[in-house]
């Protein structure tokens, strides 16, 4: 049996702490001055988008957002009354 070399590329994407998003996880991010999101990660779409879950809604909204728009990303807690 030959000796086989695999080369494989990881993709991922960080928050402003430079930790890696987790997918299930709340995040709040700016998409420009004055306009905040909030969203479950999901993953990054095959486009290079990254994809959230809105959790203000009472139907699944998913929406994508391409990383050169987000000028600040953290993780976040939200609690809804």
């Amino acid at each position: 049996m030959d000796m086989q070399i695999k080369k494989e590329v990881i993709v991922s994407a960080v928050d402003d702490n430079g930790n890696d998003l987790v997918v299930g996880e709340l995040y709040a991010f700016d998409i420009e001055e004055g306009k905040c999101l909030v969203g479950s990660y999901s993953g990054i779409t095959k486009r290079g988008s990254l994809a959230f879950e809105s959790v203000l809604y009472d139907s699944p909204v998913t929406f994508n957002v391409m990383p050169k728009s987000i000028i600040r990303i953290s993780k976040v807690k939200v609690e809804v009354e």
